[in-house]
């Protein structure tokens, strides 16, 4: 989608990468932090020899709510 979703956390931007779950019903958005994900986005760049300034995830599905309508 490369849609914009606005950081919610008083710490925006210290706490590594993130991962955004997008409804593709509603359009609800959950912002996920996971240090797993960090270090897998990481070794993949690494992996590249690409060094990452930033990175943004985007896992498209239906949220909890559409998904048992």
């Amino acid at each position: 989608m490369s849609a914009f979703a606005l950081c919610v956390h008083s710490e925006c931007g210290s706490h590594g990468r993130a991962a955004f779950a997008i409804c593709a019903n509603c359009g609800r958005a959950s912002e996920v932090h996971d240090p797993a994900l960090e270090r897998v986005l990481r070794r993949i760049a690494r992996r590249q020899g690409f060094r990452t300034k930033s990175a943004t995830v985007e896992l498209s599905g239906l949220c909890e709510a559409c998904a048992h309508r």
